[in-house]
């Protein structure tokens, strides 16, 4: 059964935090940009965890259920974010950049967004700063782990005899592959008609969603360690601790010209996995669910979509290097824009109240629609 735990949103925070800092341009969060990878390990611990339950308990699982909450988490954010970055773009951006990002819109709204930009442009491009979708990559990875892991868990728990451990073989299997690949391919140790397909390697296992797989199952294998001793306990608290050091590692010391994904994606993600494993703990887990940073995961994925946008526009209109006045001019609009949003769209159309009218599966599902074909 799922219960809410606000030690992982304030791990959500310090992801999303992360990637903001670097964004802007604080060269002590060099390795901002693994707070993606944070997400990734969340992500996957929390939907293998929600698949699993259900499947165990219940005998069967709803997928119809599932992808309704997955899009009504998602999608109405999205949308508007979307728009609203069209419409700026339309007036401010040249022909140029406004192609490109009518481009790259309609492959963010598809959900291949990551696709479009492995075959135009490198995350570190000099031309990625002019880019106000990039950051959709990492939304359209998510969105393609949803779509295939369902069928996975479910289909190996149903037709395999012993149930979830043949589900543990089945991930250490699909995890190790994934990161084998992504090795083999930045090392150049694949067959040659593979290295000419991926166009550039660095660029590949970058964006392509087979080459993150790892990082989801690595939050999935959770469910399979052994629980830890009585609620605050000090071995919880240390394992924890030792988890923060190696997200820490990610964030502050990994840079743009290091190796990755590879094992500068490894770590961070491993480290997010056994801070999550470690919820018994007296002091990290209760100092990461503390109200302003559960209130800041809570609302990290509007933070997530909001502050890329702001950031290209602002910079655009700025045309130059973001000074210290400017960084915190971004940062505010982009924290009251996306508390502006999570409240008045995001919660309500995810969690509506008895008070208030709930579009039914196939108003919402008409809608999205209607307002996807438009933009």
């Amino acid at each position: 059964m799922q219960t809410y735990r606000p030690d992982i949103d304030g791990l959500r925070t310090i992801a999303v935090l992360s990637v903001i800092l670097f964004h802007v341009g604080y060269s002590q969060f060099g390795g901002g940009f693994v707070g993606v990878d944070i997400f990734f390990t969340i992500s996957g611990y929390l939907i293998t965890k929600i698949i699993v339950e259900e499947k165990c308990e219940t005998g069967k699982f709803d997928f119809f259920r599932f992808y309704m909450r997955r899009a009504r988490r998602l999608l109405p954010t999205l949308l508007l974010v979307v728009a609203a970055t069209l419409l700026v773009g339309f007036f401010m951006f040249p022909k140029d950049l406004t192609q490109d990002l009518g481009g790259s819109a309609v492959y963010s709204l598809l959900s291949i967004s990551n696709i479009y930009f492995w075959l135009n442009s490198g995350y570190f491009d000099a031309g990625a700063n002019l880019r106000p979708l990039l950051h959709t990559w990492s939304l359209a990875v998510e969105e393609q782990f949803y779509l295939v892991w369902p069928a996975l868990l479910v289909g190996t728990l149903s037709l395999a005899a012993s149930g979830r451990k043949a589900l543990l073989i089945v991930l250490l299997f699909v995890g190790c592959g994934s990161f084998l690949a992504g090795e083999l391919l930045l090392n150049g140790w694949g067959p040659t008609y593979i290295q000419q397909l991926a166009i550039d390697a660095e660029t590949t296992t970058f964006f392509l969603a087979p080459f993150r797989m790892y990082e989801f199952i690595l939050g999935g294998l959770v469910l399979w360690l052994p629980k830890l001793g009585p609620k605050r306990s000090l071995l919880s608290d240390l394992i924890a601790l030792t988890g923060i050091g190696l997200m820490a590692y990610g964030i502050f010391f990994v840079t743009e010209e290091s190796k990755f994904p590879s094992y500068n994606a490894l770590v961070p993600c491993l480290g997010t996995a056994l801070v999550i494993w470690a919820q018994n703990g007296r002091f990290i887990p209760v100092a990461l669910g503390i109200g302003p940073m559960a209130y800041l995961g809570r609302i990290s994925y509007t933070l997530y979509l909001i502050h890329w946008p702001a950031t290209v526009y602002y910079g655009f209109w700025r045309a130059g290097p973001l000074e210290n006045a400017d960084r915190i001019a971004v940062l505010a609009v982009t924290f009251v824009l996306s508390a502006t949003v999570y409240h008045l769209l995001e919660k309500p159309l995810r969690r509506p109240t008895p008070k208030r009218q709930q579009l039914n599966r196939s108003a919402f599902g008409l809608v999205c629609c209607f307002v996807g074909l438009i933009l």
